[in-house]
């Protein structure tokens, strides 16, 4: 059946989305794996985007370097890799929203007209900006939530502290992979991802001192 590298299939069925290629006891399915590459779907996108640090992501879908952009094509590796995911729609990412306290790496952060202030320096973002979460809320001490972003410059490393905020707003979505359980030995079958998110213009963010 068709395999990823480290031997598992695609299947349909189920709360996991993969199985192992081997068949079990008396033709019986295996065991299934959590995810196509042994780690959480937002983990992957995580260590996706901080691969791109320098670079500037364009998206398949509008193939534009915008900070939309950069989550949009996190998502778009994600369903290539196995994962099944849905690309939600405009800047809602996800049905589900978590509190900033909550943030986890592969969360996407979408902010409207923030500024933060801290001492005599200060950070601010367009009237829409997207960023994903690196690292979990509170890496590197105080209220920090770690991302990727970008847009004007290449995808960088920007923390964002909440506790900080002068004003604007940040919402941020948790993006959970839809997979299906009971998997067939070694039939693996696939579908083709629903594509569902509209193209978006460009957003940044500033910083002073």
């Amino acid at each position: 059946g068709p395999c990823n590298k480290k031997g598992w299939c695609w299947a349909e069925c189920g709360s996991w989305g993969w199985d192992n290629c081997s068949p079990g006891n008396g033709g019986a399915s295996p065991g299934p794996s959590p995810s196509p590459t042994g780690k959480g779907v937002g983990q992957w996108m995580a260590d996706w985007v901080k691969a791109k640090d320098g670079q500037f992501v364009y998206s398949d879908l509008q193939n534009s370097a915008s900070c939309w952009d950069l989550a949009r094509k996190a998502m778009e590796e994600a369903l290539k890799a196995g994962y099944r995911i849905s690309h939600g729609r405009s800047y809602v990412w996800s049905d589900t929203v978590v509190n900033h306290q909550n943030a986890q790496p592969g969360d996407i952060v979408q902010f409207s007209s923030w500024r933060e202030e801290d001492g005599h320096s200060w950070k601010e973002t367009a009237s829409r900006h997207t960023a994903v979460v690196i690292e979990p809320y509170g890496t590197g001490g105080g209220c920090k939530i770690p991302t990727m972003d970008q847009n004007p410059g290449p995808v960088t490393k920007t923390d964002y502290q909440p506790c900080k905020r002068t004003r604007g707003s940040m919402k941020i979505y948790r993006i959970t992979a839809n997979s299906r359980l009971r998997l067939y030995a070694a039939i693996a079958t696939s579908s083709s991802p629903t594509e569902g998110m509209s193209s978006m213009g460009h957003a940044m963010v500033t910083l002073g001192a």
